[in-house]
């Protein structure tokens, strides 16, 4: 499904659904397409972010932490500028790539809890 068909809540509520985990963790790899695809999109006038929550390690990507580093810093100075915010659910996750990737963009990186993952969605919230 192309994410430019996400043009309805149940549309896109079917294709979460349809996820299914098998313990690797693509984080870096995801991170990228999104990304890549709201550079393509050019919207300078919406709040353009991505909001990435893993509860693993990287171990799947095949792009390394430091060229996507590289590609959102540089993006985000010639392109459309994207905010990433990371939320480190559990024990696993790689609080430290998370943060990396967060920093890269100008975001900010969450451990998550309940708590904390409300808090970042009532701030993302306050933008749009």
């Amino acid at each position: 499904m192309s994410w430019r068909s996400w043009g309805t809540r149940d549309t896109l509520d079917s294709a979460i659904a349809a996820l299914n985990a098998n313990g690797d963790t693509a984080l870096l790899d995801g991170v990228r397409t999104a990304y890549q695809r709201l550079q393509e999109r050019g919207d300078k006038e919406r709040i353009n972010a991505i909001v990435a929550m893993t509860d693993g390690r990287e171990n799947a990507s095949s792009v390394s932490l430091n060229t996507l580093v590289r590609e959102i810093q540089r993006g985000n100075q010639t392109g459309v500028p994207v905010v990433i915010f990371c939320i480190a659910y559990g024990s696993d996750a790689d609080y430290d790539t998370l943060r990396a990737v967060a920093d890269a963009s100008g975001g900010q990186v969450r451990e998550g809890t309940e708590q904390t993952i409300r808090e970042l969605y009532k701030l993302l919230s306050s933008y749009f």
